[in-house]
């Protein structure tokens, strides 16, 4: 918790950065993948923004105290318990609906599907239909956010377009040194439009990949949370009613006798103190004695 605490404080958390969008300006033959990509990184830029409210909602979640505690000076209800539970089974579904966008955007960026995640998502959404899942109603909106924002497999890929520009790279230089003026003309602007969708495509991935460190981070402190909250109901389960005395007469009598071992045991270490001390001002006696006898002895084998 200190760690997301000291990122967010930083503003250390990855930051996303935007595909720059334009109405297609190509020519005849790249114009159809100029398209393609403004469509792509329109899509990205809008599943940006979701990824971008829900990351803050997540370290919000994970930041909040643990239960009873008052150190800001909230008054205590006795709810305490409770709420931080259902904050825990809402954070549980940020976290879960968090690493499915971040898969379908490493999908979209590299074209790569990470059919485990997207199993996983099939799996959550079945649950929550059927109300089994911790918080059903959560699960299922955020799971349908995700699906609206996603990328389309029409859209293609980042790496796609790059190997489709490249390709028409090579088939316009080939025209263009064969006097095809039209084809020398728009390769100087494919190429330009290459050399910008490589960069798109590599700080996307970098993004991406720190996407996927914060996403582990997140599930780690959210699995201590629920590990204490496993064992403080453990504590909870073990605890009984109090069965002995419970009035007024008997609690004085235990503080008193408290109070009483506190003073005895307050005496035995002052005592220990002074016996400790006494040690050290026998054992320094000692070892001047001990000098003074050598010092005198060294003096009669001289003589």
């Amino acid at each position: 918790m200190k760690r997301v605490a000291q990122n967010a404080a930083t503003q250390s958390f990855t930051e996303i950065p935007e595909i720059p969008t334009s109405p297609p300006s190509g020519g005849l033959e790249s114009r159809r993948i100029l398209q393609q990509l403004d469509t792509l990184a329109t899509a990205l830029d809008a599943q940006a923004n979701i990824l971008d409210e829900w990351r803050e909602t997540t370290i919000q979640f994970l930041l909040r105290p643990l239960v009873d505690d008052d150190s800001d000076g909230a008054e205590i209800t006795g709810e305490e318990y409770e709420q931080s539970h259902r904050a825990q089974d809402e954070v549980i579904v940020y976290v879960q609906a968090l690493r499915a966008v971040i898969a379908d955007r490493h999908d979209a960026v590299t074209g790569q599907v990470n059919v485990l995640i997207a199993e996983e998502t099939r799996r959550l959404l079945r649950l929550a239909k059927k109300g089994e899942d911790a918080y059903p109603e959560k699960t299922i909106e955020t799971l349908t956010i995700r699906q609206e924002v996603k990328p389309t497999p029409e859209m293609g890929s980042l790496r796609g377009i790059v190997a489709e520009l490249r390709a028409l790279v090579n088939t316009l230089r080939i025209d263009a040194e064969n006097g095809n003026a039209r084809a020398e003309s728009e390769l100087a602007l494919v190429e330009k439009q290459l050399t910008r969708t490589q960069n798109y495509l590599t700080q996307q991935t970098k993004a991406n990949s720190g996407l996927e460190r914060e996403i582990d981070l997140f599930t780690s402190v959210m699995n201590t949370r629920l590990d204490y909250y496993r064992q403080l109901q453990d504590i909870s389960d073990m605890v009984s009613p109090h069965e002995g005395p419970n009035n007024d007469t008997v609690i004085t009598k235990m503080l008193a006798e408290e109070d009483k071992i506190s003073k005895k045991i307050a005496t035995a270490k002052s005592k220990r103190r002074y016996l400790e001390h006494l040690r050290m001002v026998s054992l320094t006696i000692f070892q001047s004695q001990l000098l003074e006898a050598r010092l005198s002895l060294w003096q009669a084998c001289c003589c």
